[in-house]
């Protein structure tokens, strides 16, 4: 099996280039990282074009900055996104993490985020990753819905873990992942200049809006500096250093909303978001802080344009312009809902007669728009109506621009979104149901989320069935543990069917009585009669169990330290050194701690020829 890995950092943009790729190399199986799509976007993309190929597709995605991907022509089966642990940043789980099993063999797509701050969540799950936690999960996970063991696969970009797992970057020529300029395109490219401002502002440079380059001066020497640089971005470190002062910048921004003249915040606004987008096109923003500071900007802009009066006529021709002629960013979308305060009922009606003329300049509609030489344009228009759609409260355009012809379920989750923002919940509440029975993919459990929610929030009496149906579907620890919240007090009744069914995966078992249930012995005794394999999970059962009985967690810390030492390297005998010291610990004053210094010489003398395991061990206080 011929397997490929791409950090394509857009795939709208690489999309010209990933066809040809693939016709000279010919992959069985691709895995795409940081495609900065959502699910209905990237299969409106690439399905069609990979279906003549013989190419089953899987994504999993939420637009910006991440975004994983399958791409197999030798079978997708029992397909998951994220897994079990993944870190969250500010309580989202991202798009990171796609498996699928291709002929016999487990392959994950994972985009690992070059971290943010130290200490972060995101950060700490990279360095996980090369710990007993998630490595040991994705190691182990490659194991059907049945439970078969199977050969697994690990790829995709992963640049600041202890011990790398980065896979290739496709051979594209001079085209990788990143996407980056040299630093003399950076200097050439200069930052944001304000030879034009005036215009941007929107003015021509006299009467009110001329005045206003003047009066900004103190919000802009606040805001911009923070926002523009001509730093080396290409580093995450300094990436991420520079996000956050943008964050900072947007931060200023909005607290100035209510204390500052609106003409003055939209113009610094607009300035600071024009330098923002100069700054992500040549940065490794793989940790997403960039863009989100770029997303703050676009949902505060028109905002600011709308409490500025900002003419409309100059506020569509930016609007255009940001949309359709920006061939270094485009993986940011226009909402015109949100612009439609600033722009008012004349405005949109404009704003409209702009779009179909550029539609009219196209031609006929492609059977495929990406495959034609204006795929940007026509998603750019496909966007909008879609969100025109909504902004009229139309529910057959609703349905007829986001379901489509109904083929993906992400689609149908789409449209139940789009409904719920109109405030039409029935049938909100109906589209999640449709998107939840389409199949048993990872976009049917997500939307099944989705509709569970829903009815949380608006039919709270049926929300407990619902939860019970996805448990059932889907069995996990994740699908028990909302059927347990749902429950309540009925919890009694539905707890011998979801023990039952979780005991066909002892690792879903036993997290979800370690973690839901919260009974350690329960635990315990689950990970002993069920057999569990999992490494990592029996390290987190030990770490429970040793306050019943640390004595019986004994046999087990063994086992993990043996394990831990099949492979050389100093983050295992840093590892098995830190929990042979646990060892010591838990047998102090028992009769077991001579047996734990035993073990201890034993194992200094089986791997004698292992001098940094020596120095580990001594680091750790071993006898």
């Amino acid at each position: 099996m011929r397997i490929a890995t791409w950090n394509v950092n857009s795939a709208k943009q690489r999309m010209p280039r990933l066809l040809p790729w693939r016709e000279q190399r010919r992959p069985d199986v691709v895995c795409l990282q940081e495609t900065k799509l959502t699910d209905s976007a990237f299969h409106e993309l690439l399905d069609a074009a990979l279906a003549g190929l013989g190419y089953e597709v899987a994504h999993h995605g939420h637009g910006g900055f991440n975004g994983v991907a399958l791409l197999s022509r030798v079978g997708l089966d029992d397909v998951v996104a994220d897994f079990p642990g993944q870190p969250q940043y500010e309580g989202v789980t991202e798009a990171r993490a796609l498996s699928a099993t291709c002929d016999g063999v487990r392959i994950h797509s994972l985009y690992v985020p070059n971290g943010r701050e130290v200490g972060s969540p995101p950060l700490a799950g990279v360095h996980c990753l090369d710990r007993d936690g998630h490595r040991e999960h994705l190691h182990s996970g490659g194991r059907c819905a049945g439970g078969t063991v199977v050969p697994s696969v690990i790829l995709g970009r992963a640049t600041s873990v202890a011990r790398s797992v980065e896979g290739t970057q496709a051979a594209v020529g001079n085209g990788t992942g990143g996407g980056h300029w040299s630093q003399e395109e950076d200097d050439e490219k200069g930052e944001e200049e304000d030879e034009d401002e005036h215009e941007e502002a929107g003015g021509e440079g006299r009467g009110r809006w001329g005045e206003r380059l003047v009066l900004v001066s103190t919000l802009a020497d606040a805001v911009l500096p923070l926002i523009r640089t001509r730093s080396d971005l290409y580093r995450y470190s300094a990436a991420n250093a520079h996000g956050r002062d943008m964050h900072e910048a947007v931060d200023i921004l909005e607290s100035a909303i209510s204390r500052t003249d609106p003409a003055e915040v939209y113009s610094v606004t607009h300035k600071a978001l024009a330098s923002a987008l100069k700054v992500i096109a040549r940065a490794d923003d793989s940790s997403g802080i960039i863009g989100d500071a770029c997303r703050r900007l676009l949902e505060l802009h028109p905002r600011a344009a709308a409490a500025a009066r900002t003419p409309a006529g100059k506020l569509i021709d930016w609007m255009m312009k940001f949309q359709f002629d920006d061939d270094e960013v485009d993986y940011f979308e226009l909402d015109p809902v949100a612009y439609a305060p600033a722009l008012g009922e004349v405005g949109v009606a404009s704003y409209r007669k702009r779009l179909a003329e550029v539609e009219a300049k196209l031609g006929p509609r492609p059977a495929n728009r990406w495959q034609s030489g204006h795929s940007h344009e026509w998603f750019t228009l496909d966007w909008n109506a879609q969100r025109l759609a909504v902004f009229d409260h139309d529910i057959d355009a609703i349905i007829r621009t986001h379901a489509k012809d109904r083929k993906v379920a992400a689609w149908l989750e789409d449209t139940a979104e789009a409904f719920e923002e109109i405030g039409e919940i029935e049938l909100a509440i109906d589209w999640a149901k449709q998107a939840t029975d389409f199949d048993r993919g990872h976009q049917s459990l997500k939307a099944a989320d989705y509709w569970c929610g829903l009815l949380d929030a608006h039919r709270p009496a049926e929300a407990l069935d619902a939860r019970l149906s996805v448990f059932r579907k889907w069995p996990s620890s994740t699908s028990a543990a909302r059927l347990h919240k749902a429950s309540g007090k009925s919890w009694p009744d539905y707890r011998d069917e979801v023990v039952a069914t979780l005991a066909a995966s002892p690792r879903d078992a036993v997290l979800f009585a370690l973690l839901t249930l919260k009974d350690s012995e329960f635990a315990w005794n689950l990970a002993h009669s069920l057999a569990l394999d999992s490494d990592h999970t029996w390290s987190e059962v030990v770490k429970a169990y040793e306050q019943v009985d640390p004595i019986a967690t004994l046999p087990i810390h063994q086992r993990l330290v043996e394990n831990e030492l099949v492979e050389a390297g100093a983050q295992h005998y840093r590892l098995a050194a830190r929990r042979l010291a646990k060892m010591r610990k838990l047998s102090a004053g028992s009769e077991k701690s001579a047996e734990v210094n035993d073990l201890i010489a034993a194992l200094r003398e089986i791997h004698r020829r292992r001098p940094r395991l020596q120095q580990e061990f001594d680091r750790a206080g071993l006898p």
